[in-house]
């Protein structure tokens, strides 16, 4: 109750109601800060600051994980700050205090041009909080002293009114800041639940048709009949790119496998590469960041992020391991729980997630954030749940069209979920429109008996005999592996046989398609067996690299004698 006397510009704002303008203010901000982060400047703006502060020698010493938290803190403050000042100048006070009926009582020009100087203050002092304590026993602060400004409150009824009605939304605001993360693609993402690629093996399945395909570098092993009607060959490939800096002459060649899958039915291919590779333990710290709900949602979780990083870790692989994963059943039902989440979260469902979840989301956001982080970038995907082989996978599928054209590329990245040591395959389909049936049909053929050992090393052994080499054998061990001269002569032999094999079959077909891919192939099989040779000191033979040539000369010509047709 006003005391007599005592005017109503005397009434200095209490600590409680500023605390809570400043709590709205720092909210806003924060929603700020996550539509920011849908948008390329702010990641220049990250890349800037995190280089500016690594030239501090102190602060240099820290993690990268640390020092985007820091980042992270400075720009919501910065925000804050940004926000006050000009919404200051436009009220005489922020937003939130403005809101909450405060006002400033120097007159109309000075509350805004004092207030600037308050927030100016404010922006150096702001961060130490014993300078603000004076206002709960109903003092001016340092700040409104040293810029001559006073924050008074309007009369009780009034802030009691705006209190009730400004306490929830905030309050709601506060929990759904984090949708305004990428905020383009959460209404973008479409959810698709897909069956398990498993084709029935019966008594009348030919299994002399069928053939062991195991690769240590893609990490799985399948028993397939994909050679029964020859329709997919499997071609090794090599990207190679130059790395390094020319100025000071630190250039360097770096190949990286994959393979280039070609229907002869269709014409058309697809290339299936490892992109990244990450733990997916990095992804549930995301998922329980600021969710003090999370260790009663997801148990198994909570307590596996207690445990040692290397318990988890990549093992040199043993018989009595098998195709084991090194999580059990709980922890992948409830990665998969989490992952789904994250994914359907959007603002149509917000009620059903919130009953069945909780209303904390930021840690929702940022795991599926930082799995749409793996994929490329300007298109919204369609997220589809997958079984293929004793692993389950997300997969993400995606399509680019040409500029100007009716083409299109389309891409499609796998994930797998129940393991900790995270591959990322990609497959980019040509842009022929038959392509995505293309890879549909090899996914059900290939992949339908397939194991994979995300969590082991050196599973595979080099064949004993030329009859039971495949092409992935060529990807595992034609550039990385030194073998044993018995070894490499096998695997030459191999080689040259394969691409003879498949020339024989695009010459005899007048498949020119694969007839131009066996060119560029080839072309990049010498360029590694050169690399190799200049590292290696002479590793591959004169004598591969020459039958190589002739054969690469042989398809340029089309040149039927020599293929026996």
């Amino acid at each position: 109750m006003r005391k007599k006397g005592v005017r109503y510009s005397e009434f200095l704002a209490g600590g409680g109601f500023r605390l809570l303008a400043l709590a709205g203010d720092v909210v806003i901000a924060l929603t700020i800060y996550f539509y920011f982060q849908s948008h390329v400047f702010y990641k220049k703006v990250v890349w800037e600051l995190l280089r500016n502060l690594k030239t501090i020698p102190v602060v240099n010493l820290l993690s990268d994980l640390r020092l985007e938290g820091i980042v992270s803190v400075l720009l919501v403050y910065g925000i804050y700050i940004v926000l006050r000042f000009y919404t200051t100048i436009l009220f005489g006070v922020s937003l939130n205090q403005f809101i909450l009926g405060m006002r400033g009582n120097r007159g109309l020009v000075w509350n805004r041009i004092g207030g600037a100087g308050r927030v100016v203050v404010e922006a150096v002092l702001g961060p130490f909080i014993i300078f603000d304590l004076s206002c709960w026993w109903g003092r001016q602060t340092l700040k409104e002293l040293l810029s001559w400004t006073m924050i008074i409150q309007h009369p009780t009824i009034y802030r009691y009114i705006s209190l009730i009605l400004y306490v929830p939304f905030i309050t709601s605001l506060a929990f759904l800041s984090p949708l305004f993360f990428n905020l383009t693609i959460i209404d973008g993402v479409e959810i698709e639940l897909l069956g398990k690629y498993e084709k029935k093996l019966d008594n009348d399945s030919d299994f002399k048709s069928f053939r062991h395909f195991s690769t240590n570098h893609f990490k799985f092993q399948a028993f397939s009949s994909l050679k029964k009607d020859g329709r997919f060959i499997l071609m090794p490939n090599f990207e190679i790119i130059t790395v390094g800096d020319s100025k000071n002459g630190s250039l360097k060649k770096r190949i990286y496998p994959n393979l280039l899958v070609y229907d002869r039915q269709l014409s058309t291919y697809g290339i299936l590469k490892i992109t990244k590779r990450f733990s997916i333990l990095d992804l549930i710290r995301l998922g329980a960041g600021g969710n003090p709900f999370f260790t009663l949602k997801y148990p198994a979780l909570a307590e596996i992020l207690e445990d040692k990083k290397q318990k988890f870790t990549i093992k040199i692989y043993e018989e009595k391991y098998h195709a084991n994963t090194l999580f059990h059943q709980k922890i992948k039902n409830e990665i998969r729980d989490l992952i789904r989440s994250s994914f359907t979260l959007g603002f149509g469902n917000l009620v059903s997630h919130v009953l069945r979840n909780g209303p904390f989301m930021s840690g929702y956001v940022a795991s599926r954030n930082n799995l749409l982080k793996m994929i490329p970038g300007g298109q919204a995907p369609l997220v589809s749940f997958v079984k293929m082989g004793n692993y389950e996978f997300i997969k993400l599928r995606q399509s680019f069209k040409f500029s100007g054209m009716f083409r299109k590329n389309e891409f499609e990245t796998l994930i797998p979920l129940d393991t900790n040591n995270v591959m990322v395959f990609e497959f980019n389909y040509s842009d022929n429109k038959k392509s995505p049936k293309s890879w549909e049909i090899f996914q059900k053929s290939f992949f339908n008996s397939v194991e994979w050992y995300f969590d082991y090393d050196d599973v595979f052994q080099f064949p004993s005999d030329i009859n039971d080499m495949e092409p992935l054998h060529i990807i595992d061990y034609f550039v990385k592996e030194k073998l044993e001269e018995k070894q490499r002569m096998m695997l030459e032999d191999f080689v040259y046989h394969h691409c003879f094999d498949a020339a024989k079959s695009a010459i005899s077909g007048n498949d020119e398609e694969l007839r131009k891919i066996l060119l560029v192939l080839i072309d990049r099989y010498l360029e590694v067996i050169r690399l190799k040779n200049v590292k290696e000191g002479g590793y591959y033979s004169t004598r591969f690299e020459n039958v190589l040539r002739d054969l690469r000369s042989s398809i340029d010509k089309k040149d039927m004698e020599f293929f026996n047709l």
